[in-house]
Formats: C-alpha cells, structure tokens, sequence
C-alpha cells in the first residue's frame, strides 16, 4: 500500500489537484457559469494556502484556463521551502440547462518545482497528467455545487526531473486508476465542505528507478496492482483557516474524514545496489484504510485480508514466506489541549500468521511442538487528556526542551488480548484506574489499581516441552509451573485455568483472593 519535498505539501498538492481535476452528483437545477466553477476553485485552492494565478481566455459561456500556476511556501529546516505547481490547459463550457462541462486534453503537462530549504537548489519534476473517456460535469448553485465526473483511466506518468540545474534520467514512474466514476457535493456558504464518493475499477503501478550517481548506484522497481478500488470521505475548512496551523485550524473547525477500500491487490518490489539486493512480492484478497482527524482526535486504521508476503535478499540467510488471514492495526487519540477528559484507543490484530519451516526447523527440529499458525490480538481503550496540543509546533518544541508531561491518563481498559501459539492460548482483560494526584505505593509513579482476568489453556504443558527441548531451564520452569498451579484455578481440566489479579489503591496485590507480597 503506499519526498525530496515534504509530506504536507505533497498531502496539499495532492487535494488540490484532485479537487480540480476529479469532484463529485445529486441532481440541482440552477443556473451555474463557467466563470462561478473557476471562482469556487481558485476560493477552494487559495484557502488552503496557494498563491493562485492562471490565464483566462474565452468567450460567451466557454472559460479557457491556462499557465495554472499554484504556489505554497512554508517555513521549515530554519529556511522557507517553496512548492509551485504549473498545469497546462482545462476547459468550462456552460451549458444550456444551467450545468458547466469541464474538459481535459488527453495529455495535461504538469510540473512541481520545490525551492529548497536555505541555499539549496530548486527540484523540477515534470509530470504527464493523462486521461481517456473523461467527462466531468458541475451542476447546481455556486454555493452548493455537484460535480459528477468518470473516465476510462486516467495517469499520471513521471516526464523528467531536473536538480542542481541539471536533467536527471531516473526512469520509469507511471501510476494509471481505470474504470473511474464520482461524485462530489461541494458547499461553499459558510467556508467550504465537501461529500466524497469515488469507485475505480483497477490500479496499477510500475516505478523502475535508476541511481543517477555513479558514486552510489542502484535499481529500483516496483509494480503492483490494487482492483475494486473505492473511496468515501469528507471534510470541513471554515473561512480563513490557515493550514499550515494546523492546531488553530482544528480549533476553527477544520475536519476531515475517509475510508479507503480494495477488493484485491498483489505488488512485487526489488533493489540491487551492487553490493546487496532485496526482493518481495505480496497479495492480498482485500483490505481497507480509513482516517478522521477533528478537534475531538485523530484516528487511524488499516486492514489486509488473506496476505501473503515473501522476502528474499542478500543478507536474509533464506526466502521467507509469511501468510495472515488478516493483519490490522487501528489508534485513536486526542489532538487538541483540554480540561476535559477524552478516549483514546489502540488495537493490533495478527490472524493466523503462519511461520516459515526454516524457522521452525532453525527452533524445533525435531517437531516436537505443533507449528500451527500464530494469532495475536490486542485492544485497548482509555481515558484522558492532553496539556498541549499535539499541532502546536511551537508547544512541542517547548515540551521536548523542558521535558515535560504532554498528558495524562485517568483509566485504562484491556478490552482483549489473545495470544495463540505452540499449542497454549493466553487470554485476558483489565480495568486499571489512574489517580495522577497520588503517588502509587510500588514506585514513584501516579497511583494504578484495578482488576485483571486472565485465562491460561495449555501453558504448564508448553513450559514442560521448552525445558525439554533446552530453551527454558528445568528450575525456572518448574517454578513457573508451580506458580501458576499454585495461585489459578481449573476451569475445565489441570491445564485449563484462570485467575482474577486485584491491585488495590494502597497497593496490595491478590490474584484469586491469595495475597501477594510485592515488597
């Protein structure tokens, strides 16, 4: 799944263009001008930060934009980097049922020229924005506009980079979506929002990349596919929010939110330098990522369904070859300073995950535990709030030279954990209170104290196999074993237990009604 210039204004650049080039349908009768689409784009544009000029030509309801030239500056590295985008021509036809047609040619040039940071120089990537079978039409009101748009495929192909002054033939970049159709619900009364729907049939992507220093060469190649490609979002900037703010924009009301989603996807990725090389290949049947970000928290998720990945390289002693029947991960915190307290959540999923036989065989060559696949999975959820916020450059800063506490936590739930392998499972869960007023008896920390579960099936058995098999020493085994004996009780069988752990406020420790000495 997947800069000599920086994530933020790539991030912007690409909303920009995609917001010019591919918006969004609902069926709004009004009268709407050509000249109203090119407003509500410059608006949309220049409220995040560009700096707009392009020339206008045309006559009657035709509008021809030219020389589209955006550029953002932003301070950074202790210098001011510098991000233009020049695009070629577009046409807005105004059409007699009051809707605007946009127009693209088959070929649209475009460049990104990146000032450096200080004295450094400026990089030219010139790019080919290329379509087949595209339509778009705007409908509607110019305070609420619908764009509809499809397209055979639509590309992007990398034409030429230049730095330090000078050409560089890095090779082949080229990124191609087919099958395409969305619709996008614009509304621009009160700042500017937006509802997002966008389906493509297929993805696919080569890069075949070229050291241009003989010094330091090298190869690069990637391709991949991803097919049953969708995407549903929105998103919020009020009036004369300044992004590069990102903590007074929050603040303001900017939000946005969106999930990706694929049906199935396979990709491969080598590099040899020479010296070491390195390949993989990995498929999948399907999987989904989605993000939101508010002044309420950011959260973050991703999904791979059915994977396989297999590695090789020059210094992997041999192929290996791992395959999930999911693979996840999903966090979710507060962004923003507050005196109230807010959730915030974690979880990992590892399904199934098979291990290669060489690793078994480097272990366990004997066989003598079962090589089933491996399951992990942890969710976590809890309670609390932040001292500063987490956009504020300006906080952070002064929080990582003094070294303080960037927040606290006031309770904390293990909402699941399971762990599966060699033949035991461990589950358990827990709720854990937080006094930050306190100091906790066991250490100089804030007082933690709450109730755990925990479910044991087949450990004492493991614990026996490692000790004969020489991993884990025949004492500490033994005594491990005792322990759990001692303190859990069976749930069906002697090998089947649990036990219920109680950490009082004063700090006294009990697992099953049994004290427990800590000191």
């Amino acid at each position: 799944m997947i800069d000599t210039f920086t994530p933020a204004a790539a991030t912007r650049s690409g909303l920009a263009v995609l917001a010019c080039l591919a918006a969004f349908s609902a069926p709004a009768r009004a009268d709407l001008t050509a000249a109203d689409v090119w407003e509500q784009w410059r608006d949309y544009l220049e409220g995040f930060g560009y700096m707009v000029t392009a020339d206008e030509s045309g006559s009657g309801d035709t509008l021809v934009i030219d020389n589209l030239k955006m550029t953002i500056s932003m301070e950074e590295g202790g210098g001011t980097s510098t991000v233009t985008m020049n695009m070629g021509q577009m046409t807005l036809t105004g059409m007699p049922d009051g809707s605007v047609d946009i127009s693209l040619p088959a070929s649209l040039p475009m460049s990104l020229v990146v000032d450096g940071v200080a004295s450094e120089e400026p990089v030219k990537v010139d790019l080919d924005y290329t379509t087949a079978g595209f339509a778009m039409k705007a409908s509607g009101t110019p305070e609420a506009t619908t764009y509809t748009y499809s397209a055979d495929s639509i590309g992007i192909v990398l034409k030429g980079v230049e730095a330090e002054g000078k050409p560089m033939d890095l090779g082949t970049v080229d990124f191609t979506l087919a099958g395409i159709e969305g619709v996008t619900a614009m509304e621009t009364e009160n700042g500017t929002s937006a509802q997002q729907r966008m389906s493509a049939e297929s993805l696919n992507y080569t890069v075949d990349i070229t050291s241009p220093d003989p010094a330091e060469p090298g190869t690069l190649k990637m391709t991949g596919m991803a097919s049953g490609l969708s995407f549903d979002g929105t998103f919020d900037i009020p009036d004369g929010v300044d992004l590069n703010d990102m903590a007074a924009a929050l603040k303001a009301g900017y939000g946005m939110d969106g999930a990706f989603v694929y049906e199935g996807g396979n990709s491969s990725l080598s590099f040899d330098d020479g010296a070491d090389s390195f390949t993989s290949q990995s498929s999948s049947s399907g999987g989904e990522v989605g993000f939101a970000m508010d002044i309420d928290g950011l959260s973050y998720s991703v999904r791979s369904d059915d994977t396989k990945i297999s590695v090789a390289g020059s210094s992997i002693p041999f192929p290996v070859v791992i395959e999930s029947t999911e693979l996840g991960l999903h966090l979710a915190l507060p962004v923003a300073q507050s005196d109230e307290m807010k959730t915030f959540a974690a979880g990992l999923t590892l399904a199934e995950v098979s291990i290669p036989a060489e690793l078994w065989m480097a272990f366990d060559p004997t066989g003598k535990l079962p090589h089933d696949p491996v399951t992990i999975s942890l969710d976590l959820s809890g309670v609390g709030r932040l001292f500063v916020d987490l956009f504020d450059e300006k906080q952070m800063v002064q929080l990582g030279s003094t070294g303080g506490t960037p927040g606290e936590v006031q309770s904390v739930k293990l909402e699941n954990l399971l762990v599966e392998a060699l033949g035991a499972s461990i589950e358990a869960v827990a709720d854990l209170d937080v006094d930050n007023n306190a100091m906790s008896p066991l250490g100089p920390f804030p007082n933690v104290f709450g109730t755990a579960n925990i479910n044991l099936i087949g450990v004492k058995s493991l614990l026996s196999t490692l000790s004969d098999m020489g991993l884990v020493p025949p004492g500490q085994a033994m005594m491990a074993s005792g322990m759990i004996s001692e303190l859990a009780e069976q749930v069906s069988g002697p090998d089947d237990l649990a036990a219920e752990i109680v950490l009082s406020p004063q700090g006294a420790l009990s697992v099953n009604g049994k004290t427990i000495p800590l000191q």
